[in-house]
C-alpha cells in the first residue's frame, strides 16, 4: 500500500510523477492500493463528482484508489499546507 499526497485528477507535476510510477508498477505485476485525499486544489473546494464527506473507493485501471476526506488547503499559507498534509496522514 502506498501513500500519495497528490493523485489524479489534480494537475500538478507531483501528481503526474506519482501517476506514472503507480501505472509502471502496476504494469510490472505489482498489486497497488493508493490512499489519497479528495481533490480540492487550488480552490480549496472538493471537485464536482466527489463527495465532501466519507470514504470513496474507485479504480484507475487495475489500481484501487481510496479517497478520504481531508482538510482543504485554501491558501498558499505554509500552516494551511501542513494542516492539509497532516489531515491525510491522520487517516492512515
Amino acid at each position: 500500500m502506498g501513500l500519495a499526497l497528490a493523485h489524479s485528477p489534480i494537475l500538478l507535476v507531483l501528481a503526474f510523477i506519482i501517476n506514472q510510477l503507480v501505472t509502471a508498477l502496476s504494469q510490472k505485476g505489482h498489486h497497488l492500493v493508493v490512499l489519497t485525499g479528495k481533490p480540492n486544489y487550488p480552490e480549496g473546494e472538493v471537485y464536482p463528482g466527489y463527495q465532501k464527506y466519507g470514504v470513496q473507493h474507485g479504480m484507475m485501471g487495475d489500481i484501487q484508489v481510496i479517497r478520504v476526506p481531508l482538510r482543504p488547503r485554501k491558501s498558499a499559507n505554509a500552516i494551511a499546507l501542513i494542516l492539509n498534509y497532516l489531515s491525510l496522514i491522520g487517516q492512515v
